[in-house]
């Protein structure tokens, strides 16, 4: 499966505004409501309800600080690498990591090779991840995390398009980073300062 090159189509990327977050969990429970029919039986894998993202505790200079993650859609991804049977793939059509269930044997090599810890195991005893909503997106919409953010701590959209909202919020944020960039997966998934 080919990676999208930057200039070449649409490349989806997030964003993730750690200075407007106020952790009230609409977006775990926008998630939970649209991708799993609100189903209120926990997720093992991560002890969080049935979503695709979760909070985590890292170390930020000498205080603790709490960050949401979830499926980085990496260009590089380890997890598409990986995968025996090519369940794990990129989207041609905005690079987004898939996985196609009638290819995928729960093998879990997915879970293992992730350095995010972005893939959990659902009910079926497959590997679950975030989709960013692929249906709402194909359909014009946004992933439900995004449209359901009271406070606009999230972003979603093209960033081969200069003109979107995510290319001009990147562009304007006094600092933008990835997790784990020495891992050199080449995630989509942006954390700003605003």
């Amino acid at each position: 499966m080919g990676q999208v090159k930057d200039g070449q189509g649409k490349k989806y990327a997030f964003l993730w505004s750690v200075s407007k977050c106020i952790f009230c969990g609409a977006c775990v429970a926008a998630c939970n409501a649209v991708n799993y029919g609100r189903d209120k039986s926990p997720n093992a894998s991560w002890g969080w309800p049935q979503a695709n993202t979760k909070i985590v505790e890292t170390e930020h200079g000498d205080l603790p600080r709490f960050i949401f993650i979830q499926c980085q859609h990496c260009e590089d991804a380890p997890c598409v690498r990986n995968c025996p049977t090519g369940a794990s793939y990129v989207d041609k059509d905005g690079g987004i990591v898939l996985v196609d269930y009638n290819l995928c044997v729960g093998c879990k090599y997915c879970i293992s090779s992730c350095p995010y810890d972005a893939r959990w195991i659902n009910k079926e005893g497959t590997p679950s991840k975030c989709t960013w909503c692929i249906q709402r997106v194909k359909s014009g919409g946004l992933p439900a995390c995004v449209a359901f953010c009271p406070v606009g701590a999230r972003d979603f959209g093209d960033i081969n398009d200069p003109n979107s909202s995510i290319s001009k919020r990147l562009a304007a944020a006094k600092r933008v980073y990835v997790l784990m960039p020495e891992k050199n997966t080449k995630p989509k998934f942006f954390i700003v300062e605003e």
